[in-house]
């Protein structure tokens, strides 16, 4: 992964408008649980597009795990405006509402998501 993280950051510096190079850091640090890193990496994607709906879900989760919740719920209503029929949303900001973790009761992301390719796991 650290490769990876490499590849990424020069990338970024090449391409400071790209706002997908950003949400793969993002996604890499959240894997690595370095939550922090995720979530400056996901603000950052969100400055540059902020309707980029699958950065602010990814912030959502990032804030829930820091015991931010109202951060989270902000950015999970967003979400929700962004996508008004995304189901999974709407249980999540139950969830937050309850007091409860995000994805309670949901299949975890790192399951959804499966392995992680080859060459981020370097």
């Amino acid at each position: 992964m650290d490769e990876a993280i490499q590849k990424l950051e020069m990338t970024k510096n090449l391409a400071p408008q790209d706002f997908g190079i950003r949400f793969q850091l993002g996604m890499i640090y959240w894997r690595k649980e370095e939550l922090e890193k995720a979530k400056t990496q996901f603000e950052e994607a969100i400055a540059i597009n902020p309707d980029y709906s699958n950065a602010r879900y990814m912030l959502g989760l990032v804030f829930d795990k820091l015991g931010e919740k109202e951060k989270a719920k902000k950015e999970f209503e967003i979400v929700l405006k962004l996508n008004p029929d995304n189901q999974e949303v709407k249980k999540i900001l139950e969830n937050l509402e309850k007091g409860l973790p995000a994805l309670e009761g949901m299949v975890s992301m790192q399951q959804s998501m499966g392995e992680l390719p080859p060459e981020i796991k370097k």
